[in-house]
């Protein structure tokens, strides 16, 4: 808790030195802004077929992400279900990083979370997206914006356009 704590205060002390630098936004112009939608900025991963967990779903194993994995922006191993490792290595395409972002895409949308070192190499399931932000975004300030959006948007396969 106090890792995630400092990198959430880390992430923040980061966010507030930007605007200082940026100057105050309410005198700012934005006439050389653009707007750019997630998958701009992303690489955005929909989970594998729900039929391979049904037909392999197992006590152990390796790891798969699903949306009831997904607690307080954090991934909690003890709702993951499993998959055999040899099934596993023919899913390589939907392995997770460590600072990856997964979603809830159907279902009770607005929960995601990042994926930490522990997590890296574990599945995306069914129901989930895998947010994987490229060089120019931060993946804890992406997931502090999407926690901003949830109540009213949640994290979505169909995203605002302002995304």
């Amino acid at each position: 808790m106090r890792i995630l704590l400092g990198e959430v205060v880390e992430a923040h002390d980061v966010a507030l030195r930007q605007l200082d630098e940026a100057g105050d936004p309410r005198h700012a112009s934005t006439d050389g802004w653009r707007q750019l939608r997630l998958a701009d900025v992303c690489d955005v991963l929909a989970g594998f077929s729900g039929s391979i967990m049904t037909a392999r779903r197992l006590p152990a194993g390796v790891p798969v992400v699903t949306p009831g994995c997904l607690v307080d922006n954090r991934i909690s191993a003890g709702y993951a279900s499993f998959v055999a490792p040899t099934v596993a290595v023919n899913l390589s395409q939907y392995r997770l990083k460590s600072d990856d972002i997964v979603c809830v895409r159907t279902g009770q949308l607005g929960r995601q979370a990042l994926v930490t070192e522990e997590q890296d190499g574990w599945l995306i399931g069914t129901s989930c997206l895998c947010l994987r932000p490229g060089d120019s975004v931060d993946s804890r300030y992406l997931l502090y914006y999407l926690n901003l959006h949830r109540r009213a948007t949640g994290c979505s396969a169909n995203p605002p356009a302002r995304w």
